[in-house]
């Protein structure tokens, strides 16, 4: 389970993930998302995944970490005001 909260600074709100997601935007989410709540850790594995993705296109094994990222991190809006 993630913890939850918010880093100080980061705008990325649920709306800005909504019209993003309305744009196909799924990788940028997931940074967006990761940064906002996400450990150091993970923050560099999302970005490397978003550097590969934006040059080579998204393989399995990213996809299946960035979405295992967006969904570990993604409820914490609605667990913590921000």
């Amino acid at each position: 389970m993630a913890n939850c909260k918010s880093k100080k600074g980061n705008k990325f709100t649920l709306k800005d993930f909504k019209k993003n997601e309305g744009d196909n935007e799924h990788t940028l989410n997931a940074v967006e998302v990761v940064k906002k709540f996400g450990t150091k850790t993970d923050i560099k594995t999302i970005l490397a995944i978003q550097k590969r993705h934006d040059s080579e296109g998204i393989s399995q094994v990213d996809y299946k970490k960035r979405y295992e990222l967006h969904s570990k991190y993604f409820q914490c809006f609605f667990k913590t005001p921000h």
